[in-house]
């Protein structure tokens, strides 16, 4: 699967998630969720170089939110927003 739509389909799965379980005390579980993302995505786009390694130097975290378009995950929740 090449390399934009995979990162099209994991985008359209952790925005559904979040858009689920975004509730008030969920800050410390989505900075856990979102250091797993960047973790796993590292680690797919090393394999896919057949790199050895992490991938912190080849892919850090800016490059894969702002050149893969990688979907972050936000750690606040909107408290106070009001429902039309």
């Amino acid at each position: 699967m090449p390399q934009g739509q995979v990162i099209e389909r994991v985008n359209r799965y952790v925005c559904g998630w979040v858009n689920y379980f975004h509730v008030h005390n969920s800050t410390r579980v989505f900075a856990r969720q979102r250091f797993f993302l960047e973790q796993r995505m590292r680690k797919v786009l090393q394999k896919r170089q057949h790199r050895e390694g992490f991938g912190y130097r080849n892919w850090p975290t800016a490059r894969l939110y702002r050149e893969l378009g990688l979907y972050r995950i936000s750690l606040h929740a909107p408290y106070g927003a009001r429902m039309p």
